[in-house]
């Protein structure tokens, strides 16, 4: 198994993307006491503006990191919900803000990696990773489909001052 390069520790932007409840082989995941979890399938941008998953088991959203994500994502409608007590996880799929991520140490079998320390609130949130030193990670970002250079040769160039609006 190859070792991918972690992200350094420090706050990162993040976007819910997914919601599990299942293992890959199709068990619901549980604590050691029996009880079920979930895990948010984040997509964290590093400083270059590549992604990549990290996965952030949640123990309830009224855990104390429950509570962090809501104050971190959740908007008016995601708030009330969540105060009338009508909130699910699966709500959150397509929000986002800034967490602190760190290093979890490899431990037996298990490799290192990246895990959300904590989840930071709206506002407080910025980029403080990463000063001065470019990732040495990266990732084939998703390929756009890009003007080739003899159709870009053929475009003319707009003064603003022709654009209507």
């Amino acid at each position: 198994m190859q070792q991918v390069q972690l992200l350094r520790s420090g706050n990162y932007q993040f976007f819910i993307t997914g919601i599990l409840d299942k293992d890959k082989d199709g068990n619901v995941l549980k604590m050691k006491d029996g009880q079920p979890y979930k895990k948010l399938r984040l997509a964290v941008v590093d400083r270059d503006g590549y992604t990549r998953n990290i996965y952030d088991p949640i123990f309830g959203t009224d855990s104390e990191k429950g509570k962090q994500l809501i104050n971190c994502v959740a908007n008016e409608v995601l708030k009330h919900k969540f105060i009338n007590g009508n909130f699910r996880l699966e709500d959150l799929i397509g929000t986002g803000g800034f967490c602190l991520i760190g290093i979890r140490p490899a431990k037996d079998i298990y490799p290192a990696q990246n895990n959300v320390e904590c989840y930071l609130q709206r506002g407080y949130g910025y980029l403080a990773h990463n000063s001065g030193d470019t990732d040495k990670w990266k990732a084939e970002p998703k390929r756009q489909e890009l003007v080739s250079s003899d159709v870009a040769e053929d475009l003319e160039l707009v003064e603003d001052s022709e654009i209507p609006f």
